[in-house]
Formats: structure tokens, C-alpha cells, sequence
């Protein structure tokens, strides 16, 4: 599923300037982006946590291997909070209407390319 944030870009990595590593993103959201083959989960969560704290946000943390499907990791209790900010952001988008989220045979989402796809899961 494509979230189509066109403004997504990285963030500021630098001393003094505090950003989640993508900004642009789902709004209301704080991102821990790690491309890495051997994540310590527990560290980069918490890391996106504590950021999140101190700057605002619903604190994740998106990995991927090489080879690999993007993985997502948060805290339970972040999950609700999550999934309402990317409904909204997928409503806004176009990407999903009130009708998609009425249907519980078969959910549906406008990729970028405009062509339907059908939500599995």
C-alpha cells in the first residue's frame, strides 16, 4: 500500500536540529527510519519514543533488511492513534473513501497510479 506522501523526504540528521527521520509524512506521526540488516528493536523504539515525547507525534519505527519487506514497530497502545492518522491522511489524499471503510468484504485503496487494490489482512 502506497500512503502517497508526495512531501515525504528525509529528515535533518544533524546537532541542534531535532526531526523525525521522515518528515512530510502521515502528519501526526514521529518516524525512525532504519535500513539496517541487524536492528535492536527495543533501542530504536525507544528512541522514536523518547523524540516523540520532546518534539510531538505517534512515535514508530519503520526497518528493512535488504531483500526485504518494510516492517512496522510500535507501542500497542500507539496502534489506534496510528491508524486513525493514516485513514485521515489516506482520506485526504483520495487514496480511501468513507465507502472503503463501510465495506468489510473487501477494502479498497487508490494506489499512486490510480489503479484499486484490494486490502488483504
Amino acid at each position: 500500500m502506497n500512503f502517497r506522501c508526495a512531501d515525504a523526504m528525509r529528515g535533518q540528521q544533524r546537532a541542534g536540529t531535532e526531526q523525525a527521520d521522515v518528515v512530510g509524512g502521515v502528519p501526526g506521526t514521529w518516524s525512525e527510519v532504519k535500513f539496517v540488516e541487524k536492528l535492536n528493536y527495543h533501542a530504536a523504539l525507544e528512541q522514536a519514543n523518547n523524540d516523540a515525547e520532546a518534539n510531538g507525534g505517534i512515535p514508530y519505527v519503520a526497518s528493512k533488511r535488504s531483500r526485504e519487506s518494510w516492517k512496522i514497530l510500535l507501542f500497542a497502545e500507539h496502534l489506534k492513534p496510528l491508524a486513525v492518522a493514516v485513514v485521515r491522511h489516506c482520506l485526504r489524499q483520495g487514496l480511501l473513501s468513507l465507502g472503503d471503510l463501510i465495506n468489510e468484504e473487501e477494502p479498497r485503496v487508490m494506489d499512486v497510479w490510480g489503479q484499486r487494490d484490494t486490502l488483504k489482512g
